[in-house]
């Protein structure tokens, strides 16, 4: 689940050389991470007290092969790494000499999932998600979670609050099942539906939590401003305003928008980069969602992953070979492609490249200023990072392809310092639901049970 691990390797020559190599094995295709490291006096390495001389992360950081995880060649190019429905992920660890030779393979599964929580398909009255139900009665601390413009359904972040004790109900609202294909044919009478019936089951409670990223980030607000049983908002990277692009509806009337300025765009590596165009859209008194008009009760909080430093050499990472890992299996050796990225370490200074998506930064101060004003209870997270942010050891995307502009998007981030913020995010968005929904009861761990529970995936 969410533990750290703890990766020694023994009985080395003392003051050698040694790659400690990971890979993910997923169905869409392989990631990676390394570091190499030097065996100490005893011939002994310990991963969570010595930083790597070089690899894909750097500093001490004791699962930092989890964070700054890559994509490898098997995976296509601006992929999302799918987790729907939350089967483990199947890593592999290598040990291995300064030649490549393999000298232990340990195999680690990572659970999305407790295995006593009920996952349930929802298709009635037109709803589609899925539900994640904590053993027991209830009534539990409840969440409606979303992702964003890419359609279909993400699970991941679902699944892991539910492990935490909350009922979660991720929903799709379009390009899944029987639901809409069309962005624009979006209402958010919809939304309304999703709620009532989420607080009318008889173990959740009354009054829920909502949370969304990109897209999602943005209807959590407008949502949070109609409804009051959503008492608790979290807003991952969301935007500030309904754009031209995605003229939703309310009661079939379209919303107010603004127009869109697409001479802001900008690409890097023929990347779509479009933070700017949406900083630079002009927000008039009828687009305006008024955040600042929800319920008092209501508290929000924001996570944005912030820019430390976008340096020409960083720009160059989001190319596509430069993004690449070869595997070369036959020799069980790995290297970097692309000229101007062959150093392997992620220097401090070379930091993230932020959100190219958003400009997050900007619209959380837009809103933590207003919030602040009118009396809310406003929290913000800054974090160096990318565009989605996932739980803990998930992969990070540099680029995804956007299906609504038919174009790979840039997302930005360093993947090591993207999975480091991850790391630090989640733990604080889960606190925040506690602490305005309610402490859900503790999941029992699996491991320690005296009969092990069966998956209900």
């Amino acid at each position: 689940m969410k533990e750290e691990l703890h990766i020694t390797a023994s009985s080395l020559v003392p003051n050698e050389l040694y790659e400690i190599f990971l890979r993910l094995n997923h169905f869409m295709g392989t990631f990676m991470s390394r570091g190499v490291f030097c065996a100490d006096d005893l011939g002994e390495i310990d991963v969570s007290t010595m930083a790597p001389l070089r690899g894909t992360y750097s500093g001490v950081r004791p699962m930092g092969l989890f964070e700054g995880l890559l994509p490898c060649e098997d995976f296509r190019y601006g992929n999302y790494c799918k987790c729907t429905p939350p089967n483990p992920f199947k890593f592999d660890v290598e040990l291995r000499d300064c030649t490549g030779k393999v000298l232990c393979s340990v195999p680690i599964i990572k659970r999305w999932i407790h295995p006593a929580v009920v996952r349930r398909e929802i298709e009635e009255d037109g709803l589609c998600g899925t539900l994640f139900k904590p053993p027991g009665d209830g009534p539990f601390p409840t969440i409606l979670d979303m992702s964003g413009a890419g359609g279909g359904i993400n699970e991941h972040k679902g699944a892991t609050l539910s492990s935490e004790g909350f009922c979660v109900f991720s929903l799709a609202f379009f390009q899944y099942k029987t639901l809409i294909s069309d962005l624009n044919d979006l209402d958010l009478d919809y939304f309304r539906k999703a709620i009532h019936w989420l607080i009318a089951l008889p173990f959740t409670r009354k009054e829920i939590g909502i949370q969304g990223v990109s897209f999602g980030g943005l209807l959590v607000n407008m949502l949070a401003v109609r409804h009051p049983e959503i008492i608790a908002v979290c807003s991952i990277n969301g935007g500030h305003v309904i754009s031209e692009y995605a003229r939703i509806k309310e009661n079939g009337k379209i919303l107010p928008y603004t127009d869109t300025p697409t001479n802001m765009l900008y690409y890097l590596n023929q990347t779509m980069c479009y933070d700017k165009t949406v900083k630079y859209m002009v927000v008039t008194e009828e687009a305006d969602m008024k955040v600042e008009t929800a319920p008092k009760r209501t508290a929000f909080r924001y996570v944005s992953f912030q820019k430390i430093l976008a340096s020409r050499y960083t720009a160059r990472r989001l190319s596509h070979v430069a993004s690449r890992v070869i595997m070369h299996r036959r020799c069980g050796t790995a290297q970097q492609t692309g000229g101007g990225c062959r150093r392997q370490v992620f220097h401090g200074t070379n930091a993230s490249l932020d959100d190219l998506s958003t400009p997050t930064v900007f619209v959380t101060r837009l809103h933590e200023k207003k919030l602040k004003e009118s009396g809310h209870y406003v929290e913000v997270d800054f974090a160096p990072g990318g565009h989605l942010m996932e739980p803990p050891y998930f992969p990070g995307h540099q680029v995804v392809y956007a299906k609504i502009a038919g174009c790979i998007q840039a997302y930005g981030g360093e993947p090591c310092l993207h999975g480091a913020g991850q790391n630090k995010i989640w733990p604080n968005t889960v606190a925040f639901f506690k602490r305005f929904l309610g402490e859900p009861q503790p999941l029992e761990d699996y491991r320690e049970m005296s009969e092990a529970p069966r998956s209900h995936l």
